[in-house]
């Protein structure tokens, strides 16, 4: 039995108000069409939702409530659809990202024809919690699901319209979300409570009356004036990502509710752990990284016409390697930006040292931090003088032919689970690249990939570039200042040599006690002439010594005398027939003697500290090991090769290990450590191992 207009109820005098402000709505913009200034389909939406709110005030039709009710909502999501670009009338599209409009206008039509089949079986329409049955909660759902649809529309709308048009959109989006969200809360709390509240269902025209003149007002201030839009991929990644969540909970409700009717004593019980699973998979969902990327490459891939926003992805890129955390090196950030651009969880950088070596820069859960082999570089430089883009080796294997002139044996990376070989050019020439791992989620690289990653590393090789040059020139004026510091070291030292010059001259008047004068004499002598030889080498900045044949075994044996006494005393635990090579011996044995000092002092009495000497063409390597403290990951990239730092106080300078790979780097070598807290560190000198010698080298013994 419906109310009637007989009696003024709570329910009649909501609907009236509504009835009033919708007609109102309706007569302004009717008198806009009829002028050509306003949109017809606004005058659609308003006409269906005002005899929606006096079917209300009737309340005898049920039915025709329920049809009128998603007409009405059809029409403002079809105002909409016109805001962003749809022609339903010539079913065209216009503008980029329309077809992302297609997608959510299709599945507006669907549930709204589906809720259309459901109500005509038996509409959910009125205020008393009590008449709900249980085949009318598929109506709540489809009424909840075309609520989210609208909702999403809406924000594509809101989030989408140029920045200098907003001001005309924005009481449109006021008002309708209006409408959408109090009809969002009120089907949620009825799905929840298997029925509608009586207050929420009665004030409900009266609250979208609400509406009515917040709508009026975006229709004079559009008057004819298309609305500029730049359709954002966050934008539509956030709507999708919405919608998914809004009918996955939803879903997840619809179940729990059948779960809980089909389940006998025990469906409240299921329903509430039906529920609280689906919540925590929900959540589980959420929070997946890989997930939300295959999310934004669907989006990406299937509404828009280029998968990049260029500009967002250069903005983020500048942001990303300019800002952050100043405290963090470049060549991380870099690492870090070319690794989250394809997936993946790590990588390496290398990059060109003056005397050709592409020796590693960074690198990010490999352990890569060897040089690459010249063969290798080589390789790669060919390939990339003619084609700059990245190398993404699953493809050269799977498809070899479309890389004609790659020398892919030596080419690609022997790393395990290496993927893509990004260079990094500077002046069009190979200054370094980045090696990546396999991506997290599956992936192959089309056009738009490739371009814009081409750009991403130019980028980025600048950046890393222009700071390595002021890190060099910042340690240049530090040496600067180190020299100054030498040139007072020499004038104190010369004042003493003075000194001591003079009294050996005068040595000879006295000789009252000979045996204490000739020590005094011989002490002095000697002192003046390790002196002289300290200027001489401090003015030409260098150490003064010729180089000679050498083998790493000579060098080990002399180093390991000097630890003869000490606790824990180093040892040789292996080696194989070293190959002989010219170099500074003397050098290299304060090399390995400073490495074999710093192991000592971090290693307790009761650790280990062993030296094995391996050949492994191109390179011979000498590995000092021990178990001491160790060292964080980020001490060794950012302050163990740095000069100046030091962290054994006011008497160390910090330049010993700095001058340590410097020197081994000048022979065509490297120092590579490999240190992990609380468990030991491992410094392996890297050498060059060249001639028959090396081919023949490399039986091991146990000493």
């Amino acid at each position: 039995m419906g109310y009637g207009f007989g009696a003024m109820t709570p329910q009649l005098f909501g609907a009236l108000i509504g009835l009033i402000a919708f007609a109102g709505l309706s007569l302004y913009v009717l008198v806009g069409v009829l002028r050509r200034v306003d949109s017809r389909a606004v005058l659609l939406a308003s006409v269906l939702t005002t005899f929606w709110v006096a079917l209300q005030a009737y309340g005898d039709a049920p039915l025709l409530m329920a049809l009128m009710e998603l007409a009405a909502y059809g029409g403002w999501m079809l105002v909409l659809g016109r805001i962003m670009g749809v022609d339903v009338a010539r079913a065209s599209l216009r503008g980029e990202g329309a077809s992302l409009v297609w997608v959510l206008l299709a599945g507006v039509v669907a549930l709204v024809v589906c809720a259309a089949l459901v109500v005509a079986q038996g509409p959910a329409v009125g205020t008393s919690a009590g008449r709900y049955i249980e085949a009318e909660s598929g109506v709540l759902l489809s009424h909840l699901a075309v609520t989210i649809l609208a909702i999403g529309l809406l924000d594509q709308v809101r989030g989408n319209v140029h920045t200098d048009h907003r001001w005309r959109v924005k009481y449109l989006a006021l008002g309708l979300f209006v409408i959408f969200g109090y009809d969002f809360i009120l089907y949620t709390d009825a799905l929840l409570f298997q029925g509608l509240d009586p207050t929420l269902a009665t004030i409900r025209p009266a609250v979208h009356a609400l509406a009515a003149p917040l709508i009026a007002i975006a229709v004079r201030r559009h008057r004819q004036k298309r609305l500029a839009l730049s359709l954002s991929r966050r934008l539509a990644f956030q709507s999708a990502a919405l919608m998914a969540a809004g009918g996955y909970l939803v879903l997840i409700a619809a179940a729990g509710y059948y779960v809980r009717l089909f389940g006998g004593q025990w469906g409240e019980v299921l329903q509430a752990f039906f529920v609280a699973a689906g919540s925590v998979a929900f959540l589980v969902v959420v929070g997946s990284r890989d997930l939300r990327e295959r999310l934004r490459k669907m989006v990406a891939s299937n509404f828009f016409e280029q998968r990049y926003d260029y500009r967002e992805e250069w903005q983020r890129l500048t942001r990303a390697l300019a800002g952050g955390d100043p405290s963090e090196a470049m060549e991380v950030k870099a690492l870090r930006v070319l690794s989250e651009l394809l997936n993946t969880p790590g990588g390496a950088i290398w990059t060109r040292h003056a005397d050709g070596q592409f020796l590693a820069l960074t690198q990010r859960g490999t352990g890569w931090i060897e040089p690459l082999p010249p063969a290798r570089v080589e390789a790669l430089r060919a390939w990339f003088r003619q084609d700059e883009s990245i190398l993404d080796a699953a493809d050269v294997r799977g498809h070899p032919e479309a890389y004609p002139g790659l020398d892919e044996r030596n080419a690609l990376p022997d790393q395990a689970g290496a993927r893509f070989v990004l260079p990094l050019l500077l002046e069009d020439e190979l200054w370094g690249m980045a090696v990546l791992l396999e991506p997290t989620i599956p992936t192959s690289l089309d056009w738009e990939d490739r371009d814009l990653m081409r750009l991403v590393a130019r980028q980025t090789a600048s950046f890393l570039a222009q700071r390595l040059a002021s890190d060099a020139l910042a340690e240049s004026r530090q040496l600067d200042a180190f020299n100054q510091m030498n040139a007072f070291v020499v004038h104190d030292v010369k004042t003493v040599v003075s000194q001591l010059s003079l009294l050996v001259g005068n040595a000879d008047r006295h000789r009252d006690k000979p045996a204490f004068v000739d020590d005094v004499i011989r002490t002095t002598r000697h002192a003046v002439e390790r002196m002289e030889k300290l200027l001489k080498q401090l003015r030409e900045r260098r150490i003064d010594e010729t180089e000679r044949a050498t083998h790493l075994r000579q060098v080990c044996d002399t180093a390991l005398e000097r630890f003869k006494d000490a606790r824990p005393r180093p040892i040789l635990a292996s080696v194989v027939e070293t190959v002989e090579f010219v170099a500074p011996h003397d050098q290299l044995v304060e090399v390995v003697s400073h490495l074999m000092q710093n192991a000592v002092d971090a290693t307790p009495e009761t650790g280990r500290i062993e030296l094995k000497i391996e050949i492994d063409p191109p390179w011979q390597r000498l590995i000092i090991e021990d178990t001491g403290c160790g060292m964080s990951e980020r001490f060794v990239q950012e302050r163990l090769f740095a000069p100046f730092e030091s962290t054994k106080g006011l008497t160390a300078m910090g330049i010993g290990v700095y001058q340590a790979r410097q020197l081994i780097r000048g022979l065509g070598g490297d120092l590579l450590v490999r240190s992990k807290e609380g468990e030991g560190t491992r410094m392996e000198i890297l050498l060059p191992a060249f001639g028959q010698d090396a081919a023949d080298a490399g039986t091991v013994a146990t000493c």
